[in-house]
């Protein structure tokens, strides 16, 4: 089932449709492009959002990435519970099913190989796909992304409580008088920073219902509840350490990741893994020293919220996923404004640092698909 986008003033064909796929749930997709004409595999991309967004956080790049001559077909999938698409029934959501519900798209949409594009939590799970099938990715694209969120086992029972017992979380749904009214809340309340309303306008146009009493957000208010189990940091690196094909890891200098940056230390720079590197070791040799024979001393600068701590520990996951990836495979690629949404807020700027990486992947040869070690 399809439909053709109204008010479209790019030029490329676009069409909305709705596609059931193995398992039996129903997504929502913008496909930009003309998908009934022949073209190479490469040239097919298979694009996810970020945590509560939608496929429209792509409308503004997908049509320049197709007249660049980048791509023929751009598949933008409303992930299940957000956008268009249906929401799971019992509003549980896992990361490795929605890896399974993209994997199981493409193949409804009858593409044996294609390209990847994903960004933030939809950037973990294209990331999840080139490890689990590398045979059918031929490239992928993670903007602000490195990996799936992750807890460690001994939070798995806290979390599952939090999760079944928060009965009240998502009954209060608010409604707003206009979208621009939901626009200006979408881009100043945000955990991960603000962004243009010009841009998240963009967004909940695709995002919201419209009811008698105003516009109520689409995304299913389940999907603000504690996740009832996160992979291990284990599950996510090993991921990470499967992938072979060319992989672009996109980062705005104003972005998310800006965070985990250091004074003149540019984040995966060699100064930056060393700084890491020797944060973590300085920690780990406090602690053993500080439990020898009597309880355990926590100074100030090793608390859960001071710098130091975050370096040797939370820093140090972003370091050994980093050092997951192959150097062969793997590139960095910055853009020099963009917030979280690079692609949304600046897709002209976005695109120019990305050109050369899509020009150079499609002449690299995976590597064979093997876990680095077998």
């Amino acid at each position: 089932m399809s439909s053709e986008v109204a008010n479209n003033a790019s030029g490329v064909p676009c069409n909305e449709r709705r596609v059931k796929v193995k398992g039996g749930t129903t997504l929502a997709l913008r496909v930009w492009g003309n998908e009934e004409a022949s073209s190479p595999d490469e040239s097919k991309w298979l694009c996810l959002h970020g945590f509560l967004d939608n496929a429209a956080t792509f409308d503004l790049v997908a049509p320049m990435m197709i007249k660049g001559g980048y791509a023929s077909v751009m598949a933008c999938c409303d992930l299940p519970g957000h956008g268009k698409s249906e929401k799971r029934q019992g509003g549980v959501y896992h990361a490795v099913d929605h890896i399974a519900d993209a994997i199981h798209l493409a193949e409804t949409l009858g593409w044996t190989r294609y390209s990847l594009m994903g960004h933030s939590y939809g950037g973990g799970i294209v990331q999840a796909m080139a490890a689990v099938v590398p045979e059918r990715v031929i490239r992928v694209v993670a903007i602000e992304a490195l990996g799936l969120l992750t807890s460690h086992p001994s939070q798995f029972t806290s979390n599952l409580r939090e999760n079944i017992l928060d009965r009240d979380r998502g009954l209060n749904i608010p409604n707003y008088a206009s979208l621009e009214e939901c626009a200006l809340r979408r881009s100043t309340q945000n955990f991960v920073g603000a962004m243009p309303a010009s841009a998240a306008l963009v967004l909940v146009q695709r995002g919201t219902n419209k009811t008698e009493n105003g516009f109520v957000w689409s995304s299913d208010a389940t999907l603000m509840r504690t996740t009832r189990m996160r992979l291990d940091e284990g599950y996510c690196q090993d991921f990470l350490c499967r992938i072979v094909c060319p992989h672009a890891l996109v980062f705005a200098s104003d972005g998310l990741w800006r965070r985990a940056a250091l004074p003149s230390a540019p984040l995966f720079s060699i100064s930056w893994r060393f700084l890491v590197r020797f944060a973590y070791i300085a920690a780990e040799a406090w602690n053993f020293l500080s439990t020898l024979g009597r309880e355990p001393l926590v100074p100030s600068f090793m608390r859960p919220s001071s710098t130091v701590s975050k370096i040797a520990y939370v820093y140090h996951s972003l370091l050994c996923r980093f050092a997951c990836l192959s150097p062969q495979s793997c590139a960095l690629v910055g853009t020099s404004k963009g917030g979280h949404h690079p692609h949304l807020t600046h897709p002209a700027l976005f695109l120019s640092a990305l050109e050369p990486w899509l020009k150079k992947s499609l002449s690299a040869e995976p590597d064979g698909g093997r876990k680095k070690g077998e």
